[in-house]
């Protein structure tokens, strides 16, 4: 991913109105993660079709990034609706919501205080559907951090793109809500669809809604785990006479009663001795028979199919199915240094705290030793005093010689200030040098199965003067790849130490300035840096190959 550089002129903000919106929703239900991609849902009264809304949200220095404007469309209830995308820098910073009319004129403006972000050791398990037990099954976890469930009823209200479930760690998909909502749900199961092939972790809770012609026309058909390379199918729908693998799987003291059985079916799938996959439970004598549990890969992701429509029927009033998603929710725990928490336990051990902390070093750039900074401040003392003060005391003798170290005294301070200026400055050139410079790193993996690109650039600029940037990326020339999905944004530390993500305070950058996204969300203007710093960026980007892999 190359990085381009351009000098432009500073913008001011938007002109500010007195008007208020109406609604302001911020995140998966009010959940999200600073240093992470959240939604912003504006909602406002009923007016003219023109008008468009923006979010301001501050980055871990404090200065204001603004979104691109989104235009508001009207709902079916009649209200106008907008769907915007931010990174928050700060914790519970408040955002500034700008509506404008067609020919850029501001219209209103308000301040929202969003809800605190999420802890940053803390899970997100987001629930597409109703499935109560998930919130129960949450509280037994002894996963680390402490899982937050969040439940959204209706696929329809989720985001149109993958970016908008950047803070969720584990999804749940009911089928039965699948069905239900028909087309007006395909949009954002197709982005939690995006979502996964980006490494997402999925859970499909999809037994005999599978069959519903509704859940089989939309994205979450693609779910069902099928021979390498292909999506599975429904063949026929078995009872389920016996219990004991779901018991077993669920490590269950209960066993379920057989009357709960009863109008139980589960898929059988069609060539499922040959699934792309891991069963991790079935019913039978072989793997093959009547798989009910499947784990399998999803582009860089992974989706776990259950069988059995747990949040239907006589299956949500048996204890035991707490522990079954328990089991789906599962995996090895986390270790104690990776992941968010990593940075903030143990400095730049996690390998993007590693990777900032390279490029943040740029060649023939370098601190002024601690040596010459010291003589340079005891020579200026010195020179202050007693130099100074001799040629001033000198002048409050009689005589020519006198009246001359007087007039010299009052030359001397400013003549001796202008020339330990000009060294520091020197001394600064020297060792800073008088060159813009870079420094960038990429993460590039391949899926040769479906042939998907994911990377994660990262970028330093270094300016010799103040100046404002424009950072733009796009993948190289040399990777067969299409058009490619690309996020840029600022990038700082994650944990609460000084400068990082979930910091209580901002860490007051050297030059200050509000800057914007561009409307593709791929670069960002105006980004103000001062003489002899830094700053960092980072570029995430997903496509799909244009030749064999």
């Amino acid at each position: 991913v190359g990085v381009a550089v351009a000098w432009v002129l500073c913008a001011g903000l938007p002109a500010r109105g007195a008007d208020a919106t109406d609604r302001v929703t911020v995140g998966l239900a009010g959940a999200y993660r600073t240093g992470g991609w959240t939604p912003v849902v504006v909602e406002v009264a009923p007016g003219p079709a023109d008008e468009s809304v923006a979010v301001w949200a501050e980055d871990p220095d404090g200065q204001a990034v603004r979104s691109p404007p989104m235009a508001l469309e009207t709902t079916a209830a009649g209200t106008r609706r907008a769907r915007v995308r931010i990174r928050p820098g700060r914790p519970a910073a408040p955002l500034r919501v700008d509506r404008s009319a067609a020919d850029g004129r501001a219209v209103a403006g308000t301040t929202v205080d969003p809800p605190r972000a999420l802890d940053p050791s803390e899970r997100l398990i987001v629930v597409v559907g109703d499935l109560p037990m998930a919130n129960r099954a949450a509280r037994l976890s002894v996963r680390e951090g402490r899982p937050r469930v969040v439940s959204v009823a209706d696929p329809s209200s989720l985001g149109t793109e993958g970016l908008d479930f950047s803070a969720a760690d584990v999804i749940v998909v009911c089928g039965r809500a699948v069905a239900a909502a028909g087309e007006a749900g395909v949009p954002g199961l197709a982005a939690i669809d995006e979502w996964v092939r980006q490494g997402g972790q999925l859970v499909l809770v999809a037994g005999k809604s599978a069959g519903e012609p509704s859940f089989r026309t939309s994205p979450a058909a693609a779910w069902l785990p099928g021979p390498p390379g292909r999506s599975g199918t429904v063949d026929r729908f078995v009872p389920l006479r016996r219990a004991g693998a779901i018991e077993t799987y669920a490590h269950s003291a209960r066993p379920l009663d057989r009357a709960l059985l009863d109008g139980v079916e589960v898929p059988l799938l069609a060539d499922s001795r040959s699934l792309d996959g891991v069963i991790e439970a079935y019913e039978g004598s072989a793997p093959g028979d009547l798989p009910l549990v499947v784990r399998s890969p999803r582009g860089f992701g992974t989706v776990t199919w259950a069988g059995i429509d747990i949040d239907a029927g006589g299956m949500r009033e048996w204890p035991g199915t707490e522990l079954m998603l328990l089991e789906l929710l599962g995996g090895p725990p986390p270790s104690r240094t990776a992941g968010r928490t990593g940075e903030s336990a143990v400095q730049g051990q996690d390998l993007t705290g590693q990777l900032r902390v390279a490029i943040d070093r740029f060649a023939a750039v370098a601190p002024v030793p601690f040596e010459i900074i010291a003589g340079l401040s005891i020579l200026y003392i010195a020179f202050l005093y007693p130099f100074d003060w001799w040629l001033a005391s000198g002048g409050r003798r009689d005589g020519p010689a006198g009246r001359a170290r007087g007039w010299v005294a009052w030359l001397s301070l400013p003549v001796g200030a202008a020339l330990f200026a000009a060294a520091a400055w020197g001394i600064g050139q020297r060792w800073k040098g008088t060159s813009w410079r870079s420094s960038q790193t990429d993460l590039v993996d391949v899926d040769t199965v479906t042939g998907a690109f994911r990377a994660l650039s990262l970028a330093g600029i270094w300016s010799p003067a103040n100046d404002t940037l424009t950072v733009t990326a796009a993948p190289s020339a040399a990777l067969p790849v299409g058009p490619p999905r690309l996020a840029v944004s600022w990038l700082a530390a994650s944990g609460r130490g000084i400068g990082a993500t979930d910091a209580t305070t901002s860490h007051p950058g050297l030059a200050t300035g509000d800057y914007s996204a561009t409307a593709a969300l791929d670069g960002l203007d105006g980004v103000p840096v001062a003489a002899h710093s830094s700053r960092l960026f980072e570029a995430t980007w997903n496509a799909a190959t244009t030749a064999p892999v």
